[in-house]
Formats: C-alpha cells, sequence, structure tokens
C-alpha cells in the first residue's frame, strides 16, 4: 500500500511536493489519484517524489494519468525510483509524463522537448532552488 506525504515543503510558489512511499498498485491506485487532486487544490501543480516506491504495476501508472487528467495544474513526477523507471521504460509511458527536465527545458503534452517559455504558470519547480 502507498503512503503519501506531504512534507510541507514547496519546491517553488505554486507547487505542492508529495512523497509516494511503498507499493502504487491496484489497492492504493485510486486513493493515490485522489490524494494527489486533494495536495494540488484547484490551482497548484503536484510534484510527485517517486524516488520511495517499491513497487509498481500499469495500475500504479494508470492512477498517475488519472491524475494528471484531474489536477487543475500540472504533474510532475521526480526521483522515479528503480521499479518505476522499468515501468515506464517497458510501457513507453516514459513521455507521458512530465518528469521534471532541465531548466530551461519544457515538455508539451506531446512528450517532446522544446525551449521553455518564461511562463509564471507553468514555471519549472526546480528553477526557484
Amino acid at each position: 500500500m502507498a503512503i503519501l506525504q506531504s512534507s510541507g515543503r514547496l519546491p517553488a510558489p505554486g507547487y505542492a511536493l508529495v512523497d509516494v512511499v511503498g507499493e502504487l498498485d491496484l489497492a492504493s491506485g485510486p486513493s493515490v489519484t485522489e490524494r494527489l487532486v486533494q495536495v494540488a487544490g484547484t490551482q497548484m501543480d503536484v510534484v510527485a517524489d517517486l524516488s520511495q516506491v517499491s513497487f509498481m504495476d500499469c495500475a500504479g501508472l494508470r492512477a498517475l494519468s488519472r491524475a494528471e487528467d484531474l489536477i487543475p495544474g500540472r504533474l510532475w513526477l521526480r526521483s522515479p525510483s528503480r521499479p518505476v523507471a522499468w515501468l515506464m521504460f517497458l510501457t513507453h509511458t516514459e513521455p507521458t509524463f512530465l518528469a521534471l527536465p532541465p531548466a530551461g527545458v519544457s515538455r508539451s503534452r506531446s512528450g517532446s522537448l522544446q525551449k521553455a517559455e518564461p511562463s509564471r504558470d507553468h514555471q519549472h519547480p526546480e528553477q526557484h532552488r
């Protein structure tokens, strides 16, 4: 079962950070989606740190995809653990999700990298560090 921890740390103004810990699967997926959407509120982007996810299956991918659809801002994935990265590689879903790209580069909804336009609304969260 996945545990979501809102650390209270904000990687940047307008972003909420959530640490996902444990297994992200069929049993925990719906609650993970619900929590990510709840944390986003009505206007925040969410950075989901996946470094402590020990297992993720396709239902976990679906939970992240559903959360991305429901969050009014964007869902950024940070530090995917080896199981997460491996599953995303095998399913060719890496470009689907907005991983934190290098500063000055953004990823379009289609997954292609493009030069980031300065935008107050969707500025890269790591640029504020």
